[in-house]
């Protein structure tokens, strides 16, 4: 309805197979995956040297950034936090906003 189209995962390995063969406008990272989660998706980005031309916004259902989450935040591609379940209008606002940049 809104004019996106979304594409999902349900593990990290083949998330991050796809990131690095296709190019995302923003990406939507769980961080509570399990096995290769969010955190091991952000480090093998920012290993290979391509976390900066993404456009991440971290899910987590903590309310409030921990350490891990936090630190990933101060890290260039990584654009914001948000709290589970996700607001759909705090979301399209934050999408839209990540696309402009």
């Amino acid at each position: 309805m809104q004019g996106i189209d979304v594409t999902t995962f349900n593990d990290g390995k083949t998330a991050l197979s796809t990131i690095l063969k296709d190019k995302f406008d923003v990406i939507l990272l769980d961080m509570a995956m399990s096995g290769f989660n969010g955190v091991d998706i952000i480090n093998e980005l920012e290993k290979i040297n391509i976390l900066e031309q993404q456009k991440i916004i971290i899910l987590s259902a903590s309310s409030a950034p921990d350490g891990t989450i936090s630190s990933l935040l101060n890290k260039k591609g990584v654009h914001t936090f948000l709290e589970k379940p996700v607001n759909l209008k705090d979301l399209l606002d934050i999408v839209s906003r990540s696309e402009e940049h």
